[in-house]
């Protein structure tokens, strides 16, 4: 009982005196400004205080110090006079408390030394949330490359400190790249800076400029608000147009979803867009809303977009300080195609400039409509379109939906239209409604027509006969044909009155002149004959060849009639006319019925109408149908023209109800009122069952390479035409009964009756699998062994395979080793490593591209041929795009700690980390090591798994290296970063020879934690070695038993770097007894030890 109390005195004790020390522990740590001469440490503590900097170019000679005298809670201190490209170690020191990175010491390493003359300040103001002057607070700054120009990514950091007026100031001339090898180069309109402020205690602030040089800086006010408005996740594209795209989301709140966020800012970009070129990204700068209440429905139209584009659009809100939220969730969109649509008129006549035109006044006449709509891409007009509107002065008569007649819509589709109209004066516009002028929905094809003018008859008694020539006079003349011929008419009656437009004469309309057609078809009259006023008042009609009308008559009598309206001026001969002797259209089908029905075709048919009223045969029927009643007239799809009393609709629905309307034309498109509407409903679906079948097996035994690409195809079939459900067909790769791959196959050939084909083709090692082939309902699912692939020996490794050559290394009792290979089982050729080595590494070379090569492997007289079988390698493709250059990546292997392991073999592998670039991870690279444990690995060679193209990575994907020594053991990096630049440098690997008992896991003497004793620390790390890959489970105990703490992991063998971390910040100071246990399917060991927390 005492010795327990003198124990919580001295814990207690513990606590009392470090508790200070928590006070000015560092936090935020920074290093900026780093050039080849100098470098600044930065950060917080928790209470004010003076700071100082230990630092030395050796962790045993920390001999030089530099001293920030203020009196606060940030801390900024400069270093100067340093030396380019070298490492630092220092030790920050806060209010008397020295943090040395737990003993290890924090290091930097300075630049390369480069020079610039001139300047480039930028400049601001911080305030704090009370609005006083935010003096002493950090002020970090980067540059960001937005306009894709210059340097490319962001620049290092550089930081200030705000002075007594609240002001900040940083010359960006001096801003090098990450690396410091160079200047960071931009441009001052096209990239932006990125701000942040550390306030310590008051708060933080953001701000992300514009343009580089937008000083002075918007004033950024910091805040202890640190809660950004949450991350938008509804954003979608409501409306698609030719060059703009609306968007539509719902409104987060300013903190998380709670209140009303500060602003928006929407990018859009061709190439999707990131956190990492957010900035890149166009900016919208006009018709962004200001934010609503959390859950509000807001909208934003981007416009000026190129159309036929594809565009990705991202969102993010802010707050007042600014907090800014994470990206939205991310919407693709295509802009529209511009339409090449073009309408024209038929009917227009040559020589009227301005469309007038007029009609014999019969009662109830019938006026015929045309127009030709024509597409070069071969598009449909929109539902609904052409249509024509028919008006009386300002008011329309109607509007109506033009139907097909003939031709195509690449070199000219004709639309036509009938309308009975009383005597009058009316004008009309055809409509084609396709878009053709950026986002204007009224933009539509206009052909504007008229006035169409119905006006009586003359009688000829009332007509004065001009057709007598007088020699000089200004005469008018013009032919008369046929309807639909180029016949002339003789003998017909022509009328001729000239309308007063300009209220020059007594009366607004000449005297009527008269005269007969010859039997060439043309007809004369003199101007100069005509009379303003009758009787004796009668005098000339003065006319003007630029304001007035000839209004004139045809009547052929049994040919028809005809009628023009042209100005005086158009020239001579004034016009040819048609007659038209037929204005009767068909009558309305009162009989259109429904006859049968499938799932996908509904077959009308009706009695046949008559041309003339009920009188003859009409000549063709349009159809119109659609799912609803108040729209199949103007709205309705147009089944193909027919010309018998029946017509079958098909490419319909299943199960879904159609309504059908029918209209009759003769064959000069006289046509009739639409018919009353009918309804008709598809059938249902047979839903009969899908069959899966002709699987094949991917490949035979024994042809396969070490990692190879297998492709499987099965043949889905469906009588009812059915496509697969979404996801499917899909195959199920098994490995013994473990699930290796469960992927969605991809349609190939086919169609869905007959049998469509799909395929899937994927990356395997060595081994023997099965699979199974799965989709919906299916009446079988085939299933294969195979494909069953001979196991490479595992003591054999082939690596660095390109078009010319491989390498192969393996393990034996030490001699000289050799490798025998050729294009069939009698190979022929041999390439030997004369170096006595108990691990081999041999390169064979000068071979053909995509080529199966059989080889074996011999050491000392001793020859292994993979049992009679030969082992398998194809070569890879020919690669043309190998950059110039070089991509090092480089490291030690060490026998020992400090003794070069000469000769062990390196083997490099990239593993794709993040779904980018090329996927899964690249074939195995291979190097000897040198004298000094040196190996070198040039990773522009790296190619994909089955060596046809070159392995792309990026700076988040993984390296593995691993070395073998043969004898003298084994060694791995573990998982570590790639950094894509030269002579990346690999961490050391030390060989390991020991191994534990035959059924143990862990190495009791390489398993521990440290620090240990824990004292005034807030992690305690776990390091294990184990014999081969297993999962752990460390489990913590205080000392009355009871379970505190339970971290998992997973090791990898032979890795010096296995690792678990246990947070003690709120862990209470005691004696602690963990206890770490490895697993596998076989095997399971444990290591148990105690540990003390000091606080």
């Amino acid at each position: 009982m005492i010795m327990f109390s003198i124990r919580i005195m001295f814990l207690l004790a513990g606590l009392f005196l470090i508790t200070p020390a928590f006070a000015s522990q560092p936090k935020e740590i920074k290093q900026t400004n780093i050039t080849g001469e100098a470098f600044t440490i930065s950060w917080i503590t928790d209470t004010p205080g003076t700071a100082a900097i230990q630092y030395g170019i050796g962790t045993n000679s920390l001999n030089f110090s530099a001293t920030d005298n203020r009196l606060a809670s940030t801390h900024h201190i400069l270093i100067k006079g340093l030396s380019p490209n070298t490492t630092y170690y220092y030790d920050i020191v806060s209010a008397g408390v020295t943090d040395n990175n737990q003993g290890q010491h924090y290091s930097i390493k300075t630049g390369s030394s480069i020079t610039r003359t001139g300047s480039d300040f930028v400049y601001g103001q911080v305030d704090k949330a009370d609005l006083t002057m935010a003096s002493g607070s950090l002020v970090y700054l980067q540059i960001c490359n937005t306009n894709g120009t210059g340097s490319i990514g962001s620049s290092s950091e550089w930081s200030t400190v705000v002075d007594q007026n609240g002001t900040w100031g940083i010359d960006l001339i001096n801003v090098r790249t990450k690396d410091l090898l160079s200047f960071f180069g931009y441009s001052q309109s096209g990239d932006s800076l990125s701000i942040f402020v550390q306030g310590g205690i008051d708060g933080t602030g953001k701000l992300l400029t514009n343009t580089a040089y937008d000083s002075p800086c918007q004033s950024i006010r910091i805040s202890t608000d640190t809660t950004a408005p949450a991350a938008i996740t509804t954003l979608s594209s409501k409306t698609i147009r030719q060059t703009s795209v609306v968007l539509e989301w719902s409104s987060p709140g300013n903190d998380g979803n709670t209140g009303i966020a500060n602003r928006y800012e929407v990018r859009y970009s061709t190439n999707a867009i990131t956190e990492s070129n957010w900035l890149q990204a166009s900016i919208v700068s006009t018709g962004v809303p200001t934010p609503k209440p959390a859950n509000t429905n807001q909208q934003c139209t981007v416009s000026n977009l190129m159309a036929k584009t594809g565009y990705y659009f991202a969102i993010k809100a802010c707050d007042e300080v600014p907090n800014w939220s994470g990206l939205s969730n991310l919407v693709a969109a295509t802009t529209l195609v511009p339409s090449t649509a073009t309408l024209e008129w038929i009917g227009k006549p040559n020589f009227a400039s301005d469309g007038l035109r007029t009609e014999i006044s019969t009662s109830g006449m019938n006026i015929v409509y045309q127009v030709s709509y024509s597409d070069v891409d071969g598009k449909p007009p929109a539902l609904g379109y052409p249509k024509v509107g028919i008006y009386q002065e300002e008011t329309i008569v109607g509007t109506y939906t033009m139907l097909y007649a003939y031709g195509n819509y690449s070199t000219g589709a004709v639309y036509t239209f009938s309308r009975q109209l009383e005597p009058g004066t009316y004008t009309y516009q055809f409509d084609g409604g396709n878009n053709v002028d950026k986002d204007n929905s009224n933009a539509h094809l206009h052909v504007k027509n008229g006035p169409i003018i119905l006006e009586a008859f003359p009688e000829y008694q009332a007509a004065t006969n001009l057709g007598t020539i007088t020699t000089g006079s200004d005469l008018i003349y013009g032919h008369v044909y046929r309807q639909r011929g180029t016949q002339f008419v003789s003998d017909a009656l022509v009328y001729v009155r000239i309308q007063d437009n300009d209220n020059t004469q007594t009366s607004g309309y000449s005297t009527i002149g008269s005269t007969t057609v010859g039997t060439d078809g043309i007809w004369y009259m003199e101007l100069a004959n005509f009379k303003d006023g009758y009787g004796s008042l009668a005098k000339q009609f003065t006319y003007s060849t630029s304001t007035d009308y000839l209004h004139i008559w045809v009547n052929g009598a049994a040919d028809g009639v005809a009628s023009q309206i042209l100005m005086t001026n158009e020239g001579k001969p004034v016009c040819d006319m048609e007659l038209c002797n037929d204005h009767i259209p068909p009558t309305t089908i009162t009989d259109l019925a429904v006859k049968t029905s499938t799932t996908t075709t509904i077959t009308l048919n009706w009695t046949t109408s008559g041309d003339d009223g009920n009188i003859g045969k009409a000549s063709y029927y349009h159809i119109r149908y659609a799912t609803s009643s108040d729209k199949v007239v103007d709205w309705g799809m147009s089944a193909p023209l027919v010309t018998g009393t029946s017509s079958t609709i098909t490419n319909l629905t299943s199960a879904t109800t159609y309504y059908f309307t029918i209209q009759a034309s003769d064959d000069v498109w006289n046509t009739s009122a639409p018919s009353l509407i009918v309804m008709g409903t598809t059938a249902p679906p047979l839903q009969r069952p899908p069959t899966l079948s002709s699987a094949n097996k991917p490949l035979t035994p024994g042809t396969a390479n070490v990692y190879t690409k297998f492709t499987y195809n099965v043949k889905y079939s469906d009588a009812d035409g059915d496509p697969p459900s979404s996801g499917e067909p899909k195959v199920i790769i098994y490995q013994g009964d473990k699930v290796v791959k469960t992927s969605t196959m991809s349609f190939a050939a086919g169609s869905y009756i007959s049998g469509a084909t799909y395929t899937y083709s994927t990356l395997l090692p060595e081994g023997t699998y099965s699979y199974r082939f799965e989709v919906t309902g299916a009446t079988s699912s085939p299933t294969g062994i195979g494909p069953m692939v001979f196991d490479i020996s595992k003591h054999i490794k082939i690596t660095n395979v390109t078009d010319k050559e491989f390498t192969v290394s393996w393990k034996t009792l030490k001699g000289t080793g050799s490798v025998s290979y050729g294009t069939t089982t009698a190979l022929g050729s041999t390439t030997t490593d004369n170096m006595p080595r108990d691990v081999h590494f041999v390169t064979v070379g000068n071979l053909e591209p995509d080529t199966v090569y059989y080889f074996n492997v011999a050491c000392s007289g001793r020859t292994d041929d993979n049992q009679g079988r030969q082992y398998l390698i194809k070569t890879g493709a020919f690669i043309s795009d190998i950059s110039p250059g070089s991509n090092l990546v480089t490291g030690r292997v060490y026998e020992r700690k400090g003794v070069p392991a000469e000769g062990a073999v390196v083997f490099v592998t990239i593993k794709d980390a993040n779904g980018k670039d090329s996927l899964e991870e690249c074939a195995p690279l291979s190097t000897l090591t040198e004298a000094d444990g040196r190996w070198y690995m040039d990773m522009r060679y790296a190619r994909t798994r089955d060596y046809l193209s070159k392995f792309e990575y990026s700076s988040d994907d993984t390296i593995r290296i691993e070395a073998d020594g043969g004898e003298r053991g084994e060694g791995n990096s573990g998982d570590v970063g790639v950094d894509k630049v030269d002579m990346f440098i690999a961490p050391d690997i030390i060989l390991h020879t020991w191994q534990g008992a035959k059924d143990k896991l862990l190495v009791k003497d390489m398993t521990y934690s440290y620090p240990n004793p824990a004292k005034q620390v807030n992690i305690i790390t776990f390091r294990y070695f184990l014999n081969t890959d297993a999962d752990v489970t460390l489990s913590i105990y205080n000392l009355a038993g009871e379970l505190v703490q339970t971290i998992k992991g997973m090791g990898v063998k032979f890795n010096d770097t296995n690792e678990l971390v246990w947070d003690i910040s709120d862990v209470a100071s005691d004696i602690y007894i963990w206890r770490l246990e490895a697993k596998t399917e076989e095997l399971r060991d444990v290591v148990v030890k105690r540990l003390v927390v000091i606080k």
